[in-house]
């Protein structure tokens, strides 16, 4: 889902750059107009399409831009996917893309630090990656995260990313900071919920045929818990028999049957006793 994601960003930002050069600078503006989501109400009730589409536009020509967004939602999301699973993330994001637009065109409409103006729109991954970042250290805020040669709590590389982004787009005094907040908010909110029983994000969590069947490791730059080495022999194997009763598989194929449960439900959800299993074929 995550890969789904960054495809689809990716994409169109290179349809951007060819638009850019196609139309130039005033005309790739005026097609931003059409597509960003804009926080006046007049403006947004004549474009309600743009709560879908306004998180695909990016600046077409800022490199830099596109791979910290890159690297934000893949690393975040991937933790986020080991820990509650595919669906789940499936849902917050598309959660976060429909009930983030929402929240910030009402909080602009109503603070009065910003104001709500039709060439002040909101658009790009920011509010999307503000949302993924605050629930993963919110789930996990010890996770380790290795960062050149150094491992690193997910909480302070996360709080870091967000400290940036608050002060990079000036939190309630600009539009993009009131989403970024929202974002943020927003993350927070699902897990704290999640936790006590209520999944927020349920009717987002739709089959569109992209989950993944075998887990990888969250990311390169992540040092998960879950060390595995999961060979092509072993899938074949477990795909040509049949499941058996837990105590009578080997380690290999039981320890592909726990990858899989927390592909399916995430690691959060993993009894007592699996996650102890799960440790032990781990580190043999």
């Amino acid at each position: 889902m995550v890969g789904l994601f960054m495809t689809i960003y990716a994409c169109y930002y290179i349809l951007g750059i060819v638009l850019f050069g196609v139309l130039g600078a005033e005309g790739y503006l005026q097609f931003s107009y059409q597509v960003a989501l804009p926080v006046d109400v007049p403006t947004f009730a004549k474009a309600p399409w743009t709560i879908l589409t306004y998180w695909k536009v990016s600046y077409p020509l800022c490199i830099s831009l596109l791979i910290v967004d890159m690297i934000m939602i893949y690393t975040f999301g991937n933790i986020l996917n080991a820990m509650v699973g595919d669906r789940r993330t499936q849902g917050i994001m598309f959660f976060a893309i429909i009930v983030n637009a929402v929240l910030t065109v009402t909080f602009v409409n109503l603070l009065p630090t910003v104001e709500a103006s039709p060439t002040a729109p909101i658009f790009g991954l920011h509010t999307i990656n503000a949302t993924l970042i605050t629930a993963a250290i919110t789930l996990v805020p010890n996770y380790e995260v290795r960062i050149i040669r150094w491992n690193t709590k997910l909480k302070y590389v996360g709080g870091v990313m967000l400290v940036i982004m608050c002060a990079s787009y000036q939190l309630i005094w600009t539009t993009m900071g009131v989403a970024v907040l929202v974002g943020i908010l927003v993350g927070f909110a699902w897990i704290k919920v999640l936790q006590r029983g209520t999944d927020l994000t349920s009717w987002f969590q739709f089959n569109i045929g992209f989950e993944t069947r075998n887990p990888r490791p969250v990311d390169p730059l992540v040092r998960s818990r879950i060390r595995v080495v999961q060979t092509t022999s072993s899938r074949r194997k477990r795909e040509a028999n049949p499941p058996r009763a837990a105590n009578k598989l080997s380690d290999a194929d039981r320890l592909d049957q726990l990858l899989d449960k927390i592909n399916e439900v995430g690691y959060h959800n993993l009894s007592r006793k699996e996650k102890e299993e799960l440790d032990r074929l781990s580190n043999t």
